[in-house]
């Protein structure tokens, strides 16, 4: 599900479960946030409208998230949307920058890279290469194969990849890590 945007810009696409509001998810935001460890930081690059971010808030009342978008309007919108929902006051912070050129986190984080191509997916799991803990989640849409084999050539590993339907096709959500960071050192799961 999407946001809809207003003269006023995002609006939340928000639904009521389980008693209480909270916004619209989608098997491929599922999939992204699955195992999401809310005691480290989420890194949402390539925000958009916040959608995993805000899921993500919604499901651990504990999660903080960065969100990341280059696009001044849309986090100028972002910004404003989220000021006005108070449950996510204090749990957010929300930086314009290009993610090939922004500062990394400080700390092991979750870093979540979806609705991107390939190219730029690769060149920013670049910059984190020799970093310790983060956990890498990504969405690619077109050519999983090559996808594998351009990351293994990096020195990724995949822990995880999983189809998705969304409402652009199919999806194959990864997590990665570093080959020397790896748990299951050069296992591969489908």
């Amino acid at each position: 599900m999407h946001e809809t945007r207003t003269r006023q810009g995002l609006a939340l696409d928000e639904e009521t479960v389980d008693g209480h509001v909270a916004r619209r998810s989608s098997p491929r935001v599922d999939a992204l946030l699955d195992g999401l460890d809310p005691t480290r930081p989420l890194w949402d690059l390539c925000c958009d409208g916040g959608q995993i971010g805000c899921v993500a808030m919604d499901r651990h009342p504990g999660a903080t998230v960065v969100f990341v978008d280059k696009r001044p309007r849309l986090v100028a919108e972002l910004a404003a949307l989220l000021e006005r929902t108070p449950r996510y006051h204090g749990r957010f912070r929300i930086e314009r920058a290009d993610i090939l050129r922004m500062t990394l986190p400080p700390a092991p984080a979750t870093v979540v890279l979806a609705g991107v191509g390939t190219n730029l997916i690769l060149a920013f799991l670049a910059r984190l290469q020799g970093r310790r803990g983060d956990r890498l989640v990504c969405s690619t849409s077109q050519c999983p194969d090559r996808f594998e084999t351009l990351a293994t050539a990096r020195g990724l590993v995949v822990l995880g990849r999983v189809q998705v339907r969304s409402r652009h096709g199919q999806q194959t959500i990864w997590r990665l890590a570093w080959h020397d960071q790896s748990p299951a050192r050069g296992a591969l799961s489908a």
